[in-house]
């Protein structure tokens, strides 16, 4: 029916998805904490690269980002995305569902941060309120982008909406190397991380507010196939 919610299915392109951001989260996990000298070499490289300049204002706007982007300012987007795009059909589960799905990244990432010897930029705006806590790897700030990011993809299929997604996400993991607290490298976990578990979460998928299209007209120079009468019994 027409403004129906679909119900929640882990299709095999999501579950490929999931499984594929996982197992690079793990890799890119492996590599810093054996502090892979290749990998620490484009990290310092990047992060020249991309570091603003305290009191400029790249680095005001890369403040403002990080501010936007703090966990729990990204648990009450998601749950109001969640509310909105689905509408009152949907009732609250997938709010519930979503601040779950943010709890469970938020324990990997402590969790990673607690075991991983991974130590952040020397630059790390000390005294700031950018300044993040424990270790370096991986970015929260990134992780709940990207969980906001996948949240709208899974919701709607309006390309404006997922445009500005996608470009909240690269934002904050822009910031918050901008910011000197995190490494590149540290901010693609995050979003794998944040990937992975978006792509999986039991969510409704994409809502169709006009409902299931109609079958179309059949392409010119082909006649719509009809179906074989029934045959009487012998």
């Amino acid at each position: 029916p027409a403004g129906a919610v679909p119900a929640p299915v882990l299709t095999g392109g999501r579950a490929a998805t999931g499984a594929c951001c996982a197992a690079a989260f793990a890799a890119l996990a492996a590599l810093v904490g054996t502090g892979w000298a290749p990998l620490a070499r484009a990290d310092e490289r990047l992060r020249d690269a991309l570091w603003a300049e305290p009191g400029g204002p790249a680095d005001a706007l890369a403040v403002a980002v990080s501010w936007a982007g703090v966990g729990p300012l990204a648990a009450l987007a998601g749950a109001a995305l969640a509310l909105g795009l689905l509408g009152p059909r949907a009732g609250w589960r997938p709010a519930l569902v979503w601040l779950l799905a943010l709890t469970a990244g938020a324990a990997v990432e402590l969790t990673m941060k607690a075991l991983l010897p991974s130590e952040r930029p020397e630059e790390g705006g000390l005294g700031s309120a950018t300044l993040g806590l424990g270790g370096s790897f991986p970015s929260g700030h990134a992780l709940y982008a990207a969980l906001v990011a996948g949240l709208v993809w899974r919701l709607t299929a309006a390309p404006a909406a997922r445009a500005a997604a996608v470009a909240w996400l690269l934002a904050v993991a822009w910031a918050r190397v901008a910011v000197g607290v995190h490494w590149p490298s540290d901010a693609a976990g995050g979003a794998l991380l944040g990937i992975a578990l978006a792509a999986i979460v039991p969510l409704p998928g994409v809502v169709s507010p006009a409902g299931p299209r109609a079958p179309g007209p059949a392409p010119p120079g082909r006649r719509p196939r009809r179906r074989a009468a029934a045959r009487p019994p012998r």
